[in-house]
């Protein structure tokens, strides 16, 4: 084969490849226009969202309560202590309530469950 049949050949598939690669550029960007067409509601939705969680929120600091009554505060813990011990009381009487109704004839060994 000489040179220039083979440049020939050459030049043909390099533009039948270019030209298969357009299309597949064209059909891609087509679709990928529809699917931002379609995704548009949304990423407004996010530049709303963005621009709400923008600004850095500043929480002021709370006063120091040294000067504040010592009874108000004692009062305060005695009922957060009491009631954490209501709860644990009602916590152990449920347990004791299960452990009534125990059967020690029901076992996962007798019923075939291991």
């Amino acid at each position: 084969m000489s040179w220039w049949v083979q440049l020939v050949m050459w030049v043909g598939l390099t533009i039948a490849a270019l030209t298969f690669l357009g299309v597949l550029i064209y059909r891609l960007a087509k679709k990928g226009l529809g699917v931002l067409k379609a995704a548009q509601p949304a990423i407004d939705q996010l530049v709303i969202l963005s621009k709400a969680l923008a600004p850095i929120a500043s929480y002021p600091k709370p006063n120091d309560n040294l000067l504040d009554d010592v009874n108000v505060h004692l009062v305060e813990r005695a009922k957060l202590k009491k009631k954490r011990e209501l709860a644990a009381e009602q916590r152990q009487r449920r347990l004791i309530e299960r452990i009534r109704d125990f059967d020690t004839q029901e076992s996962e060994l007798k019923n075939g469950r291991t």
